[in-house]
């Protein structure tokens, strides 16, 4: 699968970019908590789906390793999700983003 990263991506680029990503026929699209991006990509999906319909389209977001406390990953998990604020229709995968040493 080919995914269309964000990582360098900010702000309103970030949405505008993602958008015309999926204009272009990309339908994976990556982030990450620690890209501190995720509202504006979930946008950019967002206004996709709006404008298309029932599409097909995967994003995925990290886990960032200083959130990696197990007690804790579903609450980082659930924020994740509120930034992304995604059509019901999206699918998510939700990984960790590397492994911390401790």
């Amino acid at each position: 699968l080919l995914y269309f990263g964000t990582s360098k991506l900010k702000g309103e680029e970030a949405h505008k970019c993602v958008l015309k990503a999926l204009e272009n026929g990309y339908i994976n699209v990556d982030t990450a908590s620690v890209y501190k991006n995720e509202v504006f990509v979930g946008s950019g999906v967002g206004e996709y789906v709006k404008q298309n319909g029932d599409v097909k389209i995967r994003l995925t977001t990290k886990l960032s390793p200083r959130e990696m406390n197990v007690s804790r990953v579903s609450f980082y998990c659930s924020e994740s999700l509120k930034r992304l604020d995604l059509p019901k229709n999206v699918e998510i995968t939700y990984l960790m983003h590397w492994p911390s040493g401790s």
